[in-house]
């Protein structure tokens, strides 16, 4: 079983730095998690808010209320990086990061996380094939607690380093997505692992239009692999 990625974006606007880079476009927060004990939670975290000083000083001036007491590790004019507690509770107190760990395994491990636009941005990797069942389950029940615009699953596919990533073979993001996404659930399998309402929930679109991108994908892929050239629709 390859390594899954889950990448998926959430957003609160209880969240100190969800507001901070709505506010300021321009700014981003690069989160590294600092993981002592890999069965226990996560309690610290090296927080790198990249901005002007005149912007991350204000910020600092507002992070003790939401995350405690923090160091200053390294500061410039264009960023600032401090080690502080790891607070990250959105949706009625929902910790995104435990969620994830309680979900696929404590063997799952994290990128370092993004905040920009608004959003938290997560990607977590995890060997386990009873994983991915689970998170499907997960993004489900999301869903029953937040908006649709405050939480957003971005990829679930196999996990291959950025140097290695192969070319998408000339498939629209949409459908790569789509189309990986479906692999990785199982929607190939006997018997299906996902349905193309699943894969449509998961996304956060039509039913229409997963069956309207996976189609596109399957043909591109199709006569690429063969040589023809392909016909019909895209998206």
């Amino acid at each position: 079983m390859p390594l899954t990625e889950f990448v998926f974006k959430i957003r609160s606007d209880k969240s100190l730095l969800c507001e901070f880079t709505r506010a300021h476009r321009e700014a981003e927060v690069c989160i590294h998690l600092l993981r002592g004990d890999v069965r226990g939670d996560i309690r610290e975290a090296l927080y790198i808010i990249q901005a002007p000083r005149e912007l991350w000083e204000r910020l600092l001036r507002q992070f003790p209320a939401e995350h405690g007491d923090f160091s200053v590790v390294t500061e410039r004019p264009d960023y600032v990086a401090v080690r502080a507690p790891l607070k990250l509770d959105y949706a009625r107190g929902h910790n995104p990061i435990q969620a994830a760990l309680d979900t696929l395994g404590h063997d799952a491990w994290f990128h370092p996380l993004l905040v920009r636009d608004g959003y938290l941005h997560i990607s977590v990797v995890s060997p386990s094939e009873e994983g991915r069942e689970r998170f499907l389950g997960y993004t489900k029940r999301m869903r029953e607690h937040v908006s649709p615009d405050d939480f957003k699953l971005v990829h679930v596919g196999p996990y291959h380093p950025p140097a290695m990533a192969a070319g998408g073979g000339g498939l629209t993001p949409g459908q790569a997505e789509v189309l990986k996404m479906a692999v990785a659930l199982g929607y190939y399998d006997t018997p299906r692992g996902c349905t193309l309402e699943d894969l449509a929930e998961g996304f956060g679109i039509s039913k229409a239009a997963a069956h309207k991108r996976l189609k596109a994908a399957e043909n591109k892929v199709i006569h690429g692999f063969t040589g023809g050239q392909e016909r019909g629709p895209s998206e």
